[in-house]
């Protein structure tokens, strides 16, 4: 303990249950992290805010002292505000009169000439986001709630605090002493900013630690080279009428647009990326996959696709905005709106049930052809009493009004049994036997091509030697294979 020495009073109790009523106003994300902002105010105490050595600032009650760093960030955040507006004035009006004006209002003779930079202040405060690592909840961020609530009235107290993990480097954690620091301009360098970007929002959620991996920052540069090769493929003028996949694609797009805003609400952004760029690449590849694209598709994605990435990887976005044809910067186009007409949820649950099926019948086939080589699969439907049963679940029906009905009561064993499965699903879309018969239908040649096997669609299952259609559901078809 130094001499002299001049301390903060945490222990206030007005000033910590002021600090108190903030944390319990502010969005804290990730939210675990709250816990540790209730302790840091719990047991701060008197802080030592001086020390006599170094550089700062000039403790104004004793200049013999510099404020100590921590106790000198608290509220900068502020400052910034109204920086760059400073530069012409003189420091002789810098003066506690002048600050008490820009930040508290408080009027003093001749105060007019400085309205605008007061003006310019509240147009930015209160703070809406605060980010930085954890490592600060215990120190500069507690702080800096109890001297906002010591300073600022309510309506300039802080909105939100978002924290993050600290990175590593190939699992190792950065240290000059390592040598494996890596500088962000290195980084830009070698693998370029828009590869560096992307990569830190999807290697890892704000409560993960990231671990800078040089060989899944080169596969995110890989996948970025491949979107850009799309969006110069899909160069087509095609007009004719949208197939099932077309309105299947356009759907997912959308779908996805509208899961990404909701994340990007949130701040959840590596979710946001996983949506919209990974899970999106996806069905791209399954749709060129599963059918012959209707070129205006993807060139219609392909404008809409380019926008939502700009957020991410700007270099690489604008310029792909000139190469399809757009004289205006990406960054300046219309703010992203979701087309939900164009959300079809019947036409992706009746896709899924495409590629349940596939997989389904591949998981069969490995068991079967350790015996023998299966040349045939036999596709069965839900009867019609089962389709029903899932409209009664679909409107809320219990298994006392089911019963009810003679209908059901002949199978009630299965009928208990798919109720107890299906009692919490939500359930949207129950396809007739001609739907989902008619959907494999134009299906068929693509999965006798993938499954190398003969496809037997059998819609009044004519032959079904193990009786496999009562293991059919609306929706999951039942598979017997030959």
């Amino acid at each position: 303990m130094l001499e002299d020495q001049w301390f903060l009073n945490y222990t206030n109790d007005g000033w910590k249950n002021l600090a108190k009523k903030i944390l319990k106003s502010i969005k804290i994300e990730p939210e675990i992290y709250r816990t540790g902002f209730v302790n840091a105010i719990e047991w701060l105490h008197e802080w030592p805010c001086t020390r006599n050595r170094g550089l700062g600032t000039k403790f104004p009650l004793d200049n013999k002292w510099m404020i100590e760093s921590l106790s000198d960030s608290t509220i900068y955040m502020a400052f910034y505000t109204i920086a760059h507006l400073l530069r012409n004035l003189t420091i002789e009006e810098l003066d506690d009169k002048f600050f008490d004006f820009i930040f508290s209002g408080k009027e003093f003779e001749g105060c007019e000439k400085y309205k605008n930079i007061r003006e310019t202040f509240l147009y930015y405060y209160p703070m809406d986001e605060r980010r930085t690592g954890i490592a600060h909840i215990s120190n500069h961020l507690t702080f800096s709630l109890f001297h906002h609530a010591a300073i600022f009235p309510e309506n300039l107290w802080p909105k939100k605090i978002s924290l993050n993990e600290m990175l590593i480097s190939e699992g190792k954690k950065m240290s000059k002493s390592l040598g494996n620091v890596i500088p962000l301009k290195h980084a830009c360098e070698e693998f370029g900013a828009d590869t560096v970007r992307l990569h830190l929002c999807y290697a890892a959620d704000t409560s993960s630690t990231l671990d800078w991996k040089e060989k899944d920052v080169l596969a995110t540069k890989s996948k970025i080279d491949e979107f850009v090769n799309f969006i110069k493929s899909a160069d087509g003028c095609a007009s004719y009428e949208y197939k099932d996949m077309d309105k299947w694609l356009i759907s997912k797009f959308n779908k996805h647009l509208e899961e990404f805003l909701n994340l990007m609400d949130k701040s959840e952004i590596r979710g946001a990326v996983q949506k919209i760029f990974y899970e999106f690449f996806n069905d791209i590849k399954w749709y060129l996959r599963r059918t012959e694209p209707n070129k205006k598709v993807p060139k219609e994605i392909s404008e809409e696709w380019v926008k939502v990435m700009s957020i991410f990887i700007p270099f690489t976005c604008e310029r792909l905005q000139r190469y399809i044809g757009k004289g205006n910067f990406v960054n300046a186009e219309d703010s992203l709106k979701v087309d939900k007409e164009a959300i079809n949820g019947n036409a992706e649950s009746m896709e899924n049930m495409i590629i349940e099926l596939i997989d389904n019948i591949r998981n069969f086939v490995k068991l079967i052809e350790k015996h023998k080589k299966p040349t045939k699969v036999f596709i069965y439907f839900a009867e019609d009493w089962k389709k029903e049963l899932f409209s009664e679940i679909k409107k809320g029906k219990g298994i006392k009004d089911v019963m009810a009905d003679e209908k059901f009561k002949r199978h009630s064993k299965e009928v208990i049994n798919i109720m107890k499965k299906t009692h919490q699903q939500d359930i949207k879309f129950i396809p007739s036997m001609e739907e989902e018969s008619g959907k494999i239908e134009g299906a068929k040649e693509f999965l006798e091509k993938e499954l190398n096997l003969k496809v037997e669609i059998s819609v009044n299952a004519d032959y079904d030697p193990k009786e496999t259609r009562k293991f059919a559901m609306p929706l999951n078809p039942a598979i017997y294979i030959e």
